[in-house]
């Protein structure tokens, strides 16, 4: 940084980071530095930064939040930017020598009201807190009851401690719960598998017409819920159907607090519910005659967002074309893959949910589509000589699928490969 003006050069380091499409990356790297703390260098000039990065305004916010030393898991819990995104802006302002990695002891605590401040610095808006700032930060846990170690009692007398009060071993393979870990398990598992099917309001319980208090309220309570830590010292800890369960809900409640805690992102998102519900509603003759061209609009929308791997958006205009037309099997398999590919969704359910659609679509409507996009779920999935019958099987359907030919190829060659090795080592044994 030159004179107090950041360079070119280090706009174009925090761009490469900032756009580059590196999660794994991302996340090694929030990893790394998930026990320290961020703040900004002390030759770094706010405005500056602010128009030669081209921050967007929720950067901005997250930008002048890091005038303080601020620790990363307060920075993740804030809600300010979804986790990926947070990650990459990060890591880009540490990049750009913008940012400093210094001690989480150096670190303030971060307070809801600071960036409903800096929000409506931004908006031009005169904004007091009421009654002053409040104890509160986003860490999930703040309000907990610190728990108070008991005195030890008399060898003698020390009170055999109940098998759910214990976290005990597991053997390799196995999980063993108790009733209350079992519950909490279900419980997760439950809200998960209904992800795909609820809107943010749902997802935070709160009616479509809360404010924005109750809207930040339902976040930090669910945040305490949901977060990881809340498995700390359970053998859930170990267990990672149930981390998945947890990584996808942190990041669903993520998304609906970006989305509903801004009034921009909010009125669209309430704009697109709209056109669901209407397109859901009970259908007369004059919509039944709309339907198609509508799909095709909602079909084609949502291809452009598929094609930019904005796979959450694309999911819901492809669930709105499906609805306008759910006789459609070119629009129900794109549905299925693209809740496949949405990493908003755990692993294992959208693996479920989406292997489901495709069968369902493959028995009504006997597409080569259908057929090579479940066999490509299936192989995935180590199920490598089912997923062979599917790729056969769009081949029956459509001699000309190009995909399905070149996975045949593949399967040809694998087991050509293999029958090799096993000639090989028939040579080798004979001449023993």
């Amino acid at each position: 940084m030159v004179g107090g003006m950041a360079s070119n050069e280090q706009a174009s380091a925090y761009r490469k980071h900032r756009s580059a499409e590196d999660k794994q990356g991302n996340l090694a790297w929030g990893a790394r530095v998930g026990g320290r703390a961020l703040r900004t260098s002390p030759a770094a000039a706010a405005k500056d930064i602010e128009t030669l990065f081209e921050l967007s305004d929720d950067e901005k916010i997250l930008w002048r939040l890091l005038r303080l030393a601020r620790r990363y898991s307060d920075l993740e819990q804030c809600g300010l930017l979804p986790i990926d995104d947070l990650r990459a802006v990060l890591r880009g302002l540490v990049a750009a020598d913008v940012v400093d990695m210094v001690e989480a002891e150096e670190a303030k605590a971060l307070v809801p009201a600071e960036v409903r401040r800096l929000r409506a610095e931004l908006e031009g808006k005169d904004w007091r807190p009421r009654g002053g700032l409040q104890a509160r930060v986003f860490r999930p846990d703040i309000s907990a009851p610190v728990p108070v170690a008991p005195a030890p009692a008399p060898p003698q007398e020390a009170p055999v401690p109940e098998p759910s009060a214990a976290p005990t071993k597991q053997k390799p393979g196995k999980l063993t719960l108790n009733a209350v870990d079992k519950k909490l398990k279900d419980q997760l598992a439950a809200v998960a598998s209904s992800l795909s099917t609820v809107s943010h309001y749902q997802f935070l319980c709160v009616p479509e017409s809360a404010n924005d208090s109750a809207i930040r309220n339902a976040y930090v309570t669910l945040a305490r819920e949901y977060h990881p830590d809340r498995l700390s010292g359970t053998p859930l800890a170990d267990d990672p159907e149930t981390l998945g369960f947890v990584d996808a809900l942190f990041k669903r409640l993520g998304d609906a607090y970006k989305t509903l805690g801004n009034q921009e992102t909010r009125s669209r998102y309430d704009r697109e519910l709209a056109a669901l519900a209407k397109a859901s509603g009970p259908a007369t003759p004059e919509s039944r005659a709309r339907r198609p061209n509508e799909a095709r609009q909602a079909y084609t929308m949502a291809e452009s967002y598929f094609k930019k791997k904005d796979y959450k958006t694309a999911e819901m205009h492809y669930r709105q074309a499906s609805l306008f037309d759910p006789e459609e099997p070119l629009i129900l398999v794109a549905l299925a893959w693209c809740i496949y590919l949405n990493p908003d969704h755990a692993e294992e359910h959208r693996t479920a949910d989406a292997r489901r659609r495709l069968e369902e679509v493959l028995k009504k409507f006997k597409t080569a589509e259908a057929a090579y996009r479940l066999g490509r779920v299936l192989k995935d999935s180590g199920e490598e000589a089912a997923a062979t019958k599917r790729f056969e099987e769009a081949l029956s359907y459509n001699p000309q699928h190009t995909d399905a030919q070149r996975e045949m190829r593949i399967a040809a060659n694998r087991n050509k490969a293999e029958e090799g090795k096993k000639g090989l080592l028939d040579k080798l044994l004979k001449k023993r």
